[in-house]
């Protein structure tokens, strides 16, 4: 099943977007501007497309059918969605990428980045009063590069668990199992520059894998309030090898 995601994923994208996946465009593209950092690769430097975005404090990590990237007269318009509010909006970001042909090892290029806001209402954005759609755009600066894909024998793999503990309401009595499995949420491994170089789903049982070149690391798992808190964890991958790790997050129920 996620050989056959992964191959309509790339599908979609060539389809709509073939300049990207030209032989001689780049795969590697860094951007920057206004306190915002992106990232932008694409196969055969990675499996699936993957963008990473950095504003300020927030990160933002998407691969595959998140990424929507459709060509136009002006470049390649690439999409992604932030944010949904049902019932009221959502909020989307998007930026240009000229076509390139990579003459030169590093091209720079200058883009735009436009933060959308899509409004709505719980009967269709037919009945917003005014603008459907809010603009707010940034100009980036950009670098293109076609980069290789890391050998295979500098990967480093990473699984483990992620454990939602302080489970039991009131009193805890002795024997009582008050940790349990956090599925269903984004683990993260970010390297010394603070970007976000590979993320995993945890599944059911709480359990992820992950990814990278040989190197130090943290782990960081994504919540989206003050609770469940979760601890960052420090992580060094080694060349094929898989080095085990237990993240713990406190529900703060007491």
């Amino acid at each position: 099943m996620k050989t056959i995601q992964r191959l309509l994923s790339l599908l979609f994208i060539f389809c709509f977007a073939p300049a990207l996946y030209a032989a001689d465009a780049p795969n590697r593209y860094e951007l920057s501007g206004d306190h915002t950092y992106l990232r932008f690769e694409l196969p055969p430097l990675v499996k699936d497309a993957q963008l990473v975005v950095q504003r300020k404090k927030d990160h933002y990590a998407f691969s595959g059918d998140q990424i929507r990237a459709q060509e136009t007269e002006i470049g390649t318009l690439v999409t992604v969605t932030l944010n949904t509010i049902p019932d009221l909006r959502t909020d989307t970001l998007s930026f240009l990428l000229p076509r390139i042909n990579m003459n030169t090892d590093t091209v720079w290029f200058r883009s735009e980045l436009v933060w959308t806001q899509h409004n709505t209402t719980i009967a269709g954005p037919d009945l917003v009063q005014g603008p459907v759609q809010v603009y707010r755009a940034d100009r980036l600066f950009g670098r293109a590069t076609r980069a290789m894909p890391a050998a295979s024998d500098r990967i480093g793999t990473v699984e483990g668990t992620v454990m939602l503990v302080n489970t039991c309401p009131g009193p805890v009595t002795p024997g009582q199992n008050c940790t349990q499995p956090f599925a269903g949420v984004d683990v993260q491994l970010i390297d010394a520059t603070q970007a976000v170089v590979a993320k995993a789903l945890t599944g059911k049982d709480g359990v992820f894998s992950l990814q990278a070149a040989a190197g130090d690391y943290v782990l960081h798992v994504v919540t989206t309030g003050v609770l469940p808190r979760c601890a960052d964890q420090a992580v060094t991958l080694m060349p094929n090898t898989v080095v085990s790790a237990k993240l713990e997050c406190d529900s703060g129920m007491r």
